[in-house]
């Protein structure tokens, strides 16, 4: 997985874990997006991770 996250980063595209935190590799949970969408996504994502 770091490999990818690696990719992501030198890309330009933002990585973290669903709460927009740095645990990603710990809970195995990766959103990675654009700088252009990342804050939405994770936006779009936090009713879903909160009702699991």
């Amino acid at each position: 997985m770091a490999a990818g996250v690696l990719m992501v980063q030198e890309a330009g595209g933002l990585v973290s874990d669903l709460k927009g935190g740095p645990d990603y590799l710990a809970t195995g949970n990766v959103v990675a997006a654009g700088p252009k969408v990342f804050k939405g996504m994770l936006q779009r994502l936090n009713p879903v991770v909160n009702r699991a």
